[in-house]
């Protein structure tokens, strides 16, 4: 799951979504530097190898979080706001949702509302900038491994892929259950 090539990733997608006035090149001897090399990306790429297991893992975490937080959904994709408020993932998952309908006992069943690109066509509100602007921090999730840090380590608010959430999260989708 943690691989030295992941790490090295993260450090130039970070790279291309930085908005300092430098060369692509000086952000990521930049970002290197921040992350505890002092001899920028060639003391990175040198020194990864020999870091101890436990160490690679939380470094890359903490690269991808600085990228997922910083990242910005996709206009063309949906999205699953999602939240963790527990400190363990498997306490409750919480999700925005519509009303799908009745069960056999007439109780309401709601799923997840998917997003298009952090924009919600029920509302007509861009949930992205609201949750940026009012409650801070949070991740847009796009690959496996980013979920399982997102559910593991930093929780919070994120949006989740659609199709990353239903592969993974099934049980949020199950209306038998309901």
């Amino acid at each position: 799951m943690f691989h030295i090539h992941d790490s090295l990733n993260y450090v130039k997608k970070l790279a291309h979504l930085s908005e300092e006035d430098l060369t692509l090149c000086q952000r990521i001897e930049s970002i290197s530097i921040a992350f505890g090399f002092p001899g920028g990306w060639f003391d990175l790429r040198s020194n990864l190898p020999r870091l101890p297991e436990e160490k690679l893992k939380r470094l890359q975490s903490e690269i991808a979080k600085r990228y997922c937080e910083i990242s910005v959904p996709s206009p063309h994709k949906n999205y699953y706001l999602l939240s963790i408020e527990g400190q363990y993932w498997h306490e409750g998952i919480t999700a925005i949702t519509h009303w799908v309908g009745h069960n056999s006992a007439g109780s309401e069943i709601r799923a997840p509302r998917p997003l298009r690109g952090g924009y919600d066509q029920f509302s007509g509100r861009f949930h992205y900038d609201d949750l940026r602007k009012h409650i801070g921090t949070h991740f847009v999730i796009e690959t496996e491994s980013e979920l399982f840090m997102w559910l593991n380590f930093w929780r919070g608010s994120a949006y989740v892929a659609e199709d990353l959430a239903k592969e993974s999260l099934g049980f949020l989708f199950r209306m038998d259950v309901y």
